[in-house]
């Protein structure tokens, strides 16, 4: 089945003509969280959001799948809960969404690392090159080698990108596991609260933490929050923007009458300088 390719600016026209989204749905390219926090609210308002996928389960960069309204199961009341489940899915999503992993060969002393450190990211350097941000999901980088989510219905762009670049890419077979790419952590917290864990999860400290939060820099299961307070459950994907990513293993467990016993999967090396 061929689907229509939705670029980002055209997001807003499908909420003013929702005529326009075929039966099956569409894709959009990958939205980060400030975009996040405003589409996926309103397209599950509309009951217009289908799915959401990110190549693996603890991603910051996401591709939605729409639908004319009124067509999708995700209700906004219950979007905090139902992301955790979908971003679980990942495994029997990968073949539906048009995103697929490529593997860079990028020599740390290369020339094209020097200019990336240079213009401060990979994402400015590559958008020097045509390719846009929207193109692209998230970056892992570990022993196992460097990898980039691309939307593969601009993969060949990306990859002439990369080629005029002098970097090596090839397309990876079968899916990717971002476990490769975390450790493991035990925390404990004298409160299940937001600000708590992400000071404990990121070496901060507790009004460094609450005040990162208040600024709109942690998301909770993509949706930016800034309620310090807010608690955190076994399932939640905690984003610090200015730190990394950490998924809420196990539920929060109380352990005698001042500390909670926190199980964290928090990812490591993975960011495009986004």
């Amino acid at each position: 089945m061929t689907r229509e390719r939705v670029n980002l600016s055209e997001l807003s026209r499908f909420l003013e003509h929702p005529q326009a989204i075929p039966s099956e749905g569409v894709f959009t390219g990958f939205l980060g969280p400030d975009e996040l926090s405003e589409w996926l609210v309103r397209f599950a308002e509309r009951r217009m959001l289908a799915g959401v996928f990110g190549g693996y389960r603890m991603p910051r960069r996401v591709m939605l799948r729409i639908l004319p309204p009124g067509k999708a199961p995700i209700v906004a009341s219950r979007l905090r809960e139902e992301v955790p489940r979908l971003l679980g899915e990942w495994d029997e999503l990968a073949e539906t969404f048009p995103a697929r992993w490529l593997r860079m060969s990028v020599p740390a002393e290369s020339p094209a690392a020097d200019q990336a450190r240079k213009v401060g990211s990979w994402v400015r350097m590559l958008a020097s090159q045509g390719v846009h941000p929207g193109w692209l999901g998230d970056f892992l980088a570990g022993s196992s080698g460097a990898f980039l989510l691309v939307d593969s219905r601009r993969r060949m762009d990306v990859r002439d990108a990369f080629d005029r670049l002098t970097i090596e890419m090839s397309e990876v077979a079968g899916k990717l596991d971002g476990g490769d790419f975390a450790r493991q952590a035990t925390v404990f917290l004298r409160s299940p609260r937001l600000d708590a864990l992400v000071g404990k999860a990121f070496g901060m400290g507790r009004e460094e933490a609450k005040k990162a939060v208040s600024k709109g820099f942690v998301a909770v299961n993509l949706l930016t929050v800034t309620n310090a307070s807010t608690a955190l459950s076994a399932g939640d994907l905690v984003d610090f923007e200015l730190g990394g990513r950490a998924l809420v293993q196990a539920a929060l467990l109380r352990q005698g009458k001042s500390r909670y016993r926190v199980l964290l999967t928090v990812l490591e090396n993975a960011h495009l300088g986004w």
